[in-house]
């Protein structure tokens, strides 16, 4: 019984300092917005203008991000956190161009 004890105590505290955290779970509205995302993404046009289709990305992952936070899973808006970073810049570089 001691052992089990001791086992026990020691997988619990061990859990505890793992450096990463066990993740949110997507609802089926981040789900649905993350294909848009893919979707807007997978259609774009290079011979059209650029920036209106990048505002359409843009406008997707900015309410995949407010709804994150609202929703209170940090973790999960992280993860667009490179894709918004990836299409500002694709903005700022092509969007005015074009």
């Amino acid at each position: 019984m001691k052992l089990a004890v001791a086992a026990l105590t020691l997988a619990l505290a061990g859990c505890s300092s793992l450096p990463f955290e066990i993740p949110s779970f997507w609802d089926d509205n981040q789900a649905a917005r993350i294909i848009d995302v893919r979707k807007s993404v997978d259609d774009l046009d290079c011979a059209a203008a650029h920036a209106p289709q990048v505002k359409t990305i843009q406008h997707h992952l900015k309410w995949f991000e407010l709804y994150s936070q609202s929703k209170r899973t940090p973790d999960v808006a992280r993860l667009i956190q490179p894709m918004q970073a990836t299409v500002d810049d694709f903005y700022r570089q092509r969007g005015e161009s074009r």
